[in-house]
């Protein structure tokens, strides 16, 4: 960077040794920066000094994840109740409204794929709370990216990629719906539910209780528009429509406030 801000490179230096091409793209990647950017000796020591406090069946998993990163084989792995990775839609860009038919927003040849592409393993955290699509987004990303390294990838399970999902089941509630408060008719979906939450509308219009003991809540605006206007079209009478204005109160004179 010093070298580049006084318009001179490292080849100017007939001295200094050369980097690797294979090498540059870790150090010229903040993604791949920031993902090395730790203190080796005190990691090594940290790392020694837990494997020390594993029992035997915690030792065989940690074997068989290192196994799967050293020889590349793609495996996949599961471990209930641990925590510690990143989730999905900070590091892989999953998207937050996901669909079947979803892929990661990675662009092509961007320092994130870069990232993706050198990545040994990848440790997936609260994967219990992900819907089905993100995975098979996931999925589909990864072995798009991979099989540009070998073809063979795009028919591995992520790409090739050894995954280690991490979560904990019994932080999602068990939920369970009583008999009484489903709509059985599904013929008009809305107009059921109306009937339920605003029984005998038309003859409550003038109490302004039945209106402040209800409401029906909607995940969106648009679906709350949706739901005002078919409402308003099951009341009788002329529609009437009133307006109202907005003004600032300067300080002076004629200003109440103290």
């Amino acid at each position: 960077m010093l070298l580049q801000e006084n318009g001179r490179s490292i080849t100017d230096l007939k001295s200094m040794p050369r980097l690797n091409a294979t090498d540059m793209l870790t150090f010229t990647n903040k993604l791949i920066i920031d993902e090395l950017n730790y203190n080796k000796d005190e990691l090594k020591k940290t790392h020694a000094d837990m494997l020390l406090m594993l029992i035997n069946e915690q030792r065989c998993v940690y074997d068989k994840i290192m196994e799967s990163v050293g020889s590349d084989d793609g495996g996949f792995f599961f471990l209930y109740g641990y925590s510690g990775g990143r989730t999905a839609h900070s590091t892989l860009t999953v998207p937050i409204e996901i669909n079947e038919a979803s892929s990661l927003t990675i662009e092509k040849d961007s320092p994130r794929e870069d990232l993706v592409h050198v990545a040994k393993l990848i440790i997936w955290d609260e994967a219990p709370m992900m819907h089905r699509w993100c995975f098979e987004a996931v999925d589909r990303s990864m072995r798009d990216i991979m099989s540009k390294n070998d073809p063979l990838n795009e028919f591995r399970p992520f790409g090739g990629k050894t995954k280690v999902l991490g979560g904990d089941f019994m932080q999602i509630l068990h939920v369970e719906i009583l008999e009484d408060l489903l709509i059985s008719d599904t013929t008009n979906l809305l107009m059921s539910l109306i009937d339920i939450v605003y029984l005998d509308l038309n003859d409550n219009l003038g109490d302004l209780l039945f209106f402040q003991e209800r409401g029906i809540l909607a995940p969106t605006l648009d679906s709350v528009e949706h739901v005002n206007e078919y409402m308003m079209s099951l009341i009788p009478g002329e529609e009437k429509e009133y307006l109202s204005s907005v003004s600032v109160c300067r300080s002076g004179e004629n200003s109440l406030l103290p």
